[in-house]
């Protein structure tokens, strides 16, 4: 009895502590990176005023619709937060990229009545992965966007990002809620690079159609919306039918017991 009161006393221990620690570590590798690689002294050619409140919105836009998908029997929430990020890569300076990311995601933590402390770990989340974006692709690639190799290196800093992501919280879910399946992990950690590249292809898509034409942007800011409006109606029909699923289910449950 006095072993079961401990075990649960240390379980309560490290759901609070858990997330405490990632954030902590988040933390220290974000400042870590952003002074090794010099990332506060870079800059991005002059950019019209508005283009940080589309960037913005776009944010604001991605971190509150995602995509549900079920892999494996298991259900993954995936945002498309990636397209403005790559987008931002080559617009605006990594601190100006930093700064709208994090108020995009405290506005959702807002809007949503997030608890505390997982609004504080998606922020430091958020921050992390755009430093750690903003320092592989400073470092190996430039603000042309036509050059091949500025998309290895977007695609090479994506797939970081995300591997961070997924690993910070695995780490999250480890520390709180104790050991988890070991398929699970490894699946969302193929999984989510996997997305992060095809979202980053068409963030590619999206600025090389800019740099042919800048009115292009309009037809793409149409499709893209018809795109979130069908995605919309898809994920409401999916709830109908997972809902009715679920009647059916205890429907049948009822008779067996009858």
């Amino acid at each position: 009895m006095v072993s079961s009161i401990a075990r649960v006393a240390r379980r309560m221990d490290a759901a609070r502590t858990g997330p405490i620690c990632v954030i902590v570590a988040l933390l220290t590798l974000s400042i870590s990176v952003w002074f090794a690689t010099g990332l506060g002294t870079a800059s991005a050619a002059p950019h019209p005023p508005w283009l940080l409140g589309v960037l913005f919105v776009a944010f604001l836009v991605a971190e509150s619709t995602l995509l549900h998908i079920e892999f494996r029997k298991q259900a993954l929430s995936i945002s498309l937060s990636e397209i403005p990020l790559v987008v931002g890569l080559f617009l605006v300076s990594p601190a100006a990229l930093v700064g709208v990311r994090v108020l995009a995601v405290v506005a959702v933590a807002v809007w949503q009545r997030r608890s505390l402390t997982k609004s504080v770990f998606n922020v430091t989340l958020a921050a992390a992965e755009v430093v750690v974006v903003e320092a592989i692709f400073t470092s190996f690639g430039s603000a042309d966007v036509t050059s091949p190799m500025s998309w290895l290196a977007v695609l090479a800093a994506v797939v970081a990002g995300g591997a961070l992501g997924v690993c910070s919280i695995q780490a999250v879910i480890r520390l709180s809620q104790g050991r988890q399946r070991l398929a699970g992990g490894v699946g969302r950690l193929v999984l989510v690079p996997a997305i992060g590249i095809t979202n980053s292809i068409a963030a590619l898509v999206i600025l090389l159609v800019l740099h042919a034409n800048v009115w292009a942007g309009f037809l793409l800011g149409v499709l893209c919306g018809m795109l979130v409006l069908a995605y919309r109606g898809y994920a409401g029909s999916q709830r109908q039918h997972a809902s009715l699923r679920q009647v059916l289910g205890f429907s049948r449950l009822i008779e067996l017991i009858r």
